[in-house]
């Protein structure tokens, strides 16, 4: 008898009810991309996923806007049996609605880096600052994964 615990990864689901703008993530790295939203941005809580994004591989999500977000940012290499993370943290900012905003996430041996553009503009695109909220283990997926 094989006896074990599975566990499912809510899935994150596009709003329809409420002012949305559009995220770009393109994966420039050798490791496959993670997102994951939180439906309650303080605090970090109710984590739900996307698919993941394969290395030189894009998606683009539909979110929440003119209202704070959080999302889980994790790169990850599935392919070994020790999932060696580079990049495990959570990044926060404020959509405008019918915004288009891009990030681009890349890494090298010892970091990993990403690049948040507005792009609702696309002749005057913008840097945008991602506010970085550390990362935390969550009791569950509906737990705090971080402390702000």
């Amino acid at each position: 008898m094989f006896v074990g615990c599975t566990s499912v990864e809510p899935k994150y689901i596009e709003p329809s009810s409420e002012p949305t703008a559009y995220i770009n993530f393109k994966n420039n790295s050798i490791k496959s991309l993670k997102i994951a939203y939180y439906e309650v941005s303080d605090g970090c809580q109710k984590r739900r996923h996307t698919d993941a994004i394969l290395p030189d591989a894009e998606a683009t999500h539909k979110i929440p806007a003119n209202k704070q977000i959080t999302f889980e940012f994790y790169l990850t290499n599935f392919s070994t049996s020790k999932h060696e993370q580079s990049c495990l943290l959570n990044l926060r900012f404020q959509p405008k609605a019918a915004g288009k905003y891009t990030i681009t996430a890349s890494e090298d041996s010892i970091s990993c880096r990403w690049i948040a553009t507005d792009i609702t503009n696309p002749e005057n695109p913008k840097l945008i600052n991602l506010e970085t909220v550390n990362w935390k283990s969550g009791l569950g997926e509906d737990g705090s994964f971080c402390s702000k």
